[in-house]
C-alpha cells in the first residue's frame, strides 16, 4: 500500500507592529519566509499522529521565526508573534478540522 505525501508551501509575513500601509515599508526589515512542509496523509487519520504533526510543523516554523543566534529558552515577542502567525496559516491548509481544533486548544506539545 502506497502512502500519500503531500507538502504544501507555507509564507509567513512577520510584520511585528505594523499594519495597514505601515506594513509595506517594514517589508525589507521583517522576516518574512516561505517553506515546504511534506506530510503523510494518514497523519491526519488519527489524533496521535496529528499531535506529531503539529510538533514537527512547529519545530520547523520556529526554526524559521527564531534566528540561530537569538534562540533561547524563551522565545521574543516578535518570534512568538512569528510563530503564531505562520501556525495559523499552515494549519489552516490542512483543511482539518480535527488538526485546527488540536491546535487552538494547545494541547499538541
Amino acid at each position: 500500500m502506497k502512502t500519500a505525501l503531500t507538502s504544501f508551501a507555507v509564507f509567513a509575513a512577520c510584520a511585528l507592529g505594523a499594519e495597514g500601509a505601515a506594513a509595506a515599508d517594514v517589508a525589507s526589515t521583517r522576516s518574512d519566509f516561505a517553506m515546504n512542509f511534506h506530510y503523510a496523509t494518514a497523519e491526519l487519520a488519527t489524533p496521535a499522529g496529528q499531535k506529531a504533526l503539529l510538533s514537527r510543523l512547529e519545530s520547523k516554523i520556529r526554526r524559521e521565526c527564531t534566528p540561530s543566534s537569538k534562540r533561547t529558552a524563551l522565545d521574543s515577542p516578535e518570534s512568538r508573534d512569528c510563530m503564531d502567525k505562520a501556525m495559523r496559516a499552515a494549519v489552516g491548509k490542512f483543511n482539518s478540522e480535527s488538526l485546527a481544533s488540536l491546535y487552538t486548544s494547545g494541547t499538541a506539545g
